[in-house]
């Protein structure tokens, strides 16, 4: 099964994967929980705006936090993978949308994707390749686990 946010850039589905049209949003997150696995399911989570390095904007931080809800109520989940589609996990704050980002109440529990990852009930593995930047390092030190691939850095 496939949440997928309308205006993805994964332009096709595979057979048996369905949209979640009640979950709009940006189009740059996607979940995906594979099959029964370890007496459950896994959840990937991945940030999926690959042409800006997965830089994160309102929306982005909003379906995340929305994501993770999800995850955290399907009992089946036994844990989720986060990673970043393309040669990135996230290069921080998408500078271009910044007055969005930091718009609103800091405590707004609605955007809040740190806040998601730490009160998920499941382990959290943090998957990094590439740049790891700033808000980025925020939201890998929320994951359980980290594994960094060898080209992985890490810049606050």
């Amino acid at each position: 099964e496939i949440l997928k946010f309308p205006g993805s850039e994964r332009a096709q589905l595979r057979q048996g994967e369905q949209t979640r049209p009640d979950m709009a949003g940006s189009g740059c997150v996607l979940v995906e929980r594979l099959e029964e696995v370890i007496g459950g399911v896994i959840g990937i989570v991945t940030l999926n705006r690959p042409s800006a390095r997965n830089a994160l904007t309102r929306n982005m931080l909003r379906d995340l936090t929305r994501a993770l809800a999800e995850l955290d109520k399907d009992d089946r989940v036994r844990c989720v993978v986060l990673r970043g589609e393309g040669r990135a996990f996230c290069a921080g704050i998408d500078l271009t949308a910044a007055s969005g980002v930091f718009t609103g109440d800091a405590d707004d529990k609605e955007y809040d994707a740190v806040g998601a990852l730490e009160r998920l009930r499941v382990p959290i593995v943090g998957a990094v390749h590439g740049a790891c930047v700033t808000a980025g390092v925020e939201i890998a030190l929320a994951c359980g686990v980290l594994v960094a691939s060898e080209g992985a850095f890490f810049h606050d």
